[in-house]
């Protein structure tokens, strides 16, 4: 194998994740930008709870068949890429608040043991 190949086989592999990604993300980026200022969850401290609703509301427009933000233009899924990548960065460099209930819930238990029952019926 070539030298520089084997180093950058090592490396993170940006060219995996498709340039619409970072296209449809960086646009919802660029309406908060405009309205709150860039990166503005690094000056002031964001709570995790507050953008799971954000990304529960655009998913539940997605599912109604909605595909644009009616406010923004900019496609739901471009939203949801803004506010995962907001909050990802957030939590790296400390200004994440973790809100989420102090007891965890039984959602893991209950989504496995369905898909485990699914299973076993098909067999």
């Amino acid at each position: 194998m070539n030298p520089k190949d084997q180093a950058a086989s090592s490396r993170v592999p940006l060219q995996l994740l498709p340039a619409i990604t970072a296209i449809e993300g960086a646009k919802a980026c660029k309406e908060g930008a405009e309205k709150y200022g860039p990166y503005n969850w690094r000056d002031e401290p964001i709570t995790l709870m507050k953008y799971i609703g954000a990304l529960e509301r655009h998913i539940a427009r997605l599912k109604d068949g909605e595909d644009l933000d009616s406010k923004s233009g900019n496609h739901h899924l471009g939203h949801i890429i803004a506010t995962a990548g907001i909050v990802l960065d957030a939590d790296a460099c400390g200004t994440l608040i973790d809100d989420r209930p102090t007891v965890p819930g039984k959602a893991s238990e209950m989504f496995d043991a369905f898909e485990d029952e699914q299973n076993r019926s098909k067999k």
